[in-house]
């Protein structure tokens, strides 16, 4: 139900009460009459979204049909024009006189993905080879700058998704530029957990630094960089069987030194008031311990289930960390992803030590009470937290 369809059922009670008279009530209908249509173009961009999406899978399929049939010409005008269609009709419908920013939005979107096909079918048809990682990074290049010029946060997303992308590929690849700098090799999933790690707190970091301008772009940055932190930390909790348990000191291993500079970077960060983000910066540091522990080795064998536990343990401090800042700064997300992490890892580590014992019918039972028991605690304090948020005060 629209905010508009909700206050023309109100406003009747509201006059029966004799909160507002039955003018002030008209008043208040007709100044937002005008955002009635706010649902129609909400429809209307979903379903440009999906059209599109429909259209480039349909196009993509009868190329590939006749795709040795096609002049290598032909292959590089037809994405050319895509590309130029997308850009500029896209640029067009949001800066134009109707001001149809989500369909715009998802059209630059589109064109900050045909981009990267381009950079495919170029190493398809010319034969190219190369790392990955490399043509990420020159995806990266060349959608820089669609963020700033078009100033939307669709795009702007696609941009974060590219680089996790490449640090993605970058750690996990043979001969990846990351692969050697983490110094993890045989253990191509720590340096993925490692490397993303870094990126997500170096994201946070660097947020505090947007001018008010780009203020839209500063929240999603940092809004990524804390979902990035969390999922790390949980995902530690998986690869603790396939670590490969180094012997060394730790200043010995290049991935330890990187791990002493997020640390002494994040800890300068947070004795700065940025904006009001020290309610929550602070506690980010616990994200690194369990990587810096890891990768020092410092526990020998039983380093790979320290790190587990340890892991759980953070992101779960860190999930209350988060709620309590979501709760200050009156951000309902942030308490909601709080509280998600809080009861991710809290049935992940219930079930990664009762599983074995699941074959019987009554830890199925007595799981089922648990799981209920864990998600109505839950859900009680994130909606006293919720509402606390609407009322402005403290719960």
């Amino acid at each position: 139900m629209s905010f508009e369809t909700r206050l023309r059922k109100e406003t009747p009670r509201w006059v029966a009460a004799g909160v507002v008279t039955a003018e002030q009530a008209r008043r208040i209908e007709a100044w937002h009459a005008g955002n009635e249509g706010a649902a129609a173009r909400r429809f209307l961009g979903v379903l440009t979204m999906l059209g599109g999406v429909l259209c480039v899978v349909g196009l993509a399929l009868v190329i590939k049909a006749n795709w040795e049939h096609v002049h290598r010409w032909w292959k590089l005008a037809t994405l050319v024009v895509l590309l130029g269609a997308a850009y500029g009709f896209g640029f067009g419908l949001k800066e134009g006189p109707r001001q149809m920013g989500r369909t715009g939005g998802a059209l630059l979107m589109a064109g900050c993905g045909l981009f990267l096909l381009g950079i495919v079918l170029v190493g398809q048809i010319y034969h190219l080879s190369g790392l990955v990682g490399d043509a990420v990074a020159l995806w990266i290049a060349g959608i820089a700058a669609v963020p700033f010029l078009t100033r939307t946060r669709g795009t702007f997303f696609v941009l974060l998704l590219a680089v996790d992308a490449w640090v993605w590929s970058s750690a996990v690849e043979p001969g990846g530029r990351l692969t050697g700098l983490a110094g993890l090799q045989g253990s191509e999933e720590m340096a993925l957990l490692f490397s993303l790690l870094c990126l997500s707190l170096a994201l946070y970091w660097s947020a505090a630094w947007w001018s008010a301008r780009w203020r839209s772009f500063a929240a999603m940055q940092r809004a990524w960089a804390l979902i990035g932190v969390g999922a790390t930390v949980y995902a530690a909790g998986f690869f603790h069987n396939e670590w490969v348990v180094r012997s060394s000191t730790l200043l010995a291993e290049p991935a330890a030194v990187g791990v002493g500079l997020v640390l002494l970077v994040s800890a300068m960060a947070a004795r700065v008031d940025f904006a009001g983000w020290r309610r929550l910066s602070p506690w980010l540091l616990l994200a690194a311990v369990p990587a810096a522990i890891a990768v020092g080795g410092f526990f020998g064998e039983t380093t790979r289930v320290v790190c587990a536990w340890l892991s759980s343990g953070a992101l779960v401090l860190l999930g209350v960390f988060m709620a309590r800042a979501g709760l200050q700064e009156e951000k309902p997300w942030l308490v909601n992803a709080g509280i998600g992490f809080i009861a991710l890892t809290i049935l992940t580590r219930y079930f990664d030590v009762f599983a074995s014992m699941l074959d019987q019918g009554l830890m199925f039972l007595v799981s089922g009470v648990v799981v209920l028991g864990l998600g109505w605690v839950l859900e009680g304090r994130r909606r006293v937290l919720l509402r606390a948020i609407r009322q402005g005060g403290e719960a």
